[in-house]
């Protein structure tokens, strides 16, 4: 039984296992960051020991996926550049995945730019979840990191790409993913597993 941990785009997604005998546990949360993760952690992982003894299986794999609550404003939805806060971030996130021993593997899915949080037209370098994107990427862990956010923007040259012409990928509110943005990722999401 594999574990999905992360925000409401993660517990808005369909995510199962390819594998026929495999189950997927989905315990994300609306609103969910990097810190209060942490201070819940060892209920998540308890609660997921629990059910995978009850369906007579192994704990397995820890999906993690958090998107960016902590560098877009829950007020304003703007975006944030503050690199103590990036610091912050990537400290809490190494010791989140330090925490899941218990796990076959921990994989960390990246975090997505908000067109309700950035400028207009703004290219994906330039968006918060693309400097939190870094900030994971720079971990010192074995865990392994899938950036994603560059999925959600489009080519404007040879090495740019931009949140421009994105809007079909989004809901209206600019922040959670429509079915097609789910879509979008499916194929870079790793191989067993399943996304909409």
């Amino acid at each position: 039984m594999h574990l999905v941990l992360g925000d409401s785009i993660a517990r808005r997604a369909t995510i199962s296992s390819r594998l026929p005998d495999d189950l997927v546990l989905n315990r994300a949360k609306g609103g969910e960051t990097w810190r209060s993760l942490l201070e819940r952690l060892e209920t998540e992982v308890a609660a997921w020991q629990t059910a995978a003894t009850a369906a007579n299986l192994l704990p397995g794999i820890v999906v993690l996926w958090l998107t960016g609550n902590e560098v877009y404003s829950r007020l304003s939805l703007l975006a944030s550049f503050d690199k103590a806060l990036l610091t912050t971030v990537g400290r809490t996130a190494a010791a989140v995945i330090a925490r899941l021993k218990s796990a076959d593997q921990v994989i960390v899915l990246g975090p997505l730019p908000r067109l309700a949080g950035e400028m207009h037209g703004v290219t994906w370098e330039y968006t918060a979840a693309y400097h939190l994107e870094r900030t994971l990427v720079k971990l010192d862990t074995e865990a392994k990191i899938v950036p994603l956010g560059r999925a959600l923007t489009r080519k404007i040259s040879k090495n740019r790409h931009g949140l421009k012409g994105c809007e079909g990928w989004y809901l209206p509110d600019g922040i959670h993913l429509s079915p097609e943005g789910y879509q979008k990722l499916a194929d870079i999401v790793p191989l067993w597993l399943t996304l909409s």
